[in-house]
């Protein structure tokens, strides 16, 4: 048996899982009561946590598998048993995502650091550099869409995936070396 919770600390939400019961007890060497797992597990919750509270097993899963890559979305702002995704935190991990593979892009074009604008016009050629402006230009429709106040919002977070596909940056990439 293992149990989890979910809480918010600061301006964090956080999921704790608890190791096995069975693990727990060889550990301490003698048996616990439900009860008593549920506290020790409890525990290591920070004083301060505010909206604690335990997750089903079947609402872990779920949003394990629909929103892992937006975990850094995640919070509990709804009545029901739900983890819900804040659509302004997960567009920010989108474009982290994005700004990464971006990265790799202008290292594929062989531009690993950032270079002077005035210094890249007087020494690359205009179509590389067309390139790298629009791969520099890759993140701004995601960062126009608006989010404000918005939560599970399955239609913005497949937006989301849509502007932050790798295939986006390859078509740039290639049409460089093409």
């Amino acid at each position: 048996m293992s149990l989890k919770f979910c809480y918010t600390f600061g301006d964090n939400f956080c999921v704790l899982t608890s190791p096995l019961k069975e693990e727990v007890e060889q550990s301490l060497g003698y048996e616990l009561t439900e009860e008593q797992f549920y506290n020790f597990t409890k525990s290591f919750i920070p004083e301060g946590a505010t909206g604690v509270r335990e997750l089903s097993a079947e609402e872990h899963i779920a949003a394990a598998n629909s929103y892992r890559k937006y975990r850094e979305a995640w919070c509990d702002v709804s009545e029901d048993e739900k983890i819900n995704v804040d659509m302004t935190k997960a567009k920010e991990c989108a474009l982290t995502r994005l700004r990464d593979m971006r990265q790799e892009s202008f290292v594929d074009l062989g531009f690993p650091n950032k270079l002077n604008p005035d210094l890249e016009e007087a020494v690359i050629p205009l179509e590389t550099r067309t390139k790298l402006q629009e791969l520099r230009d890759v993140t701004e429709p995601l960062k126009a869409i608006d989010t404000a106040g918005k939560y599970d919002d399955d239609a913005l977070l497949a937006q989301f995936d849509q502007l932050s596909d790798k295939q986006v940056l390859d078509a740039i990439v290639e049409g460089a070396n093409g």
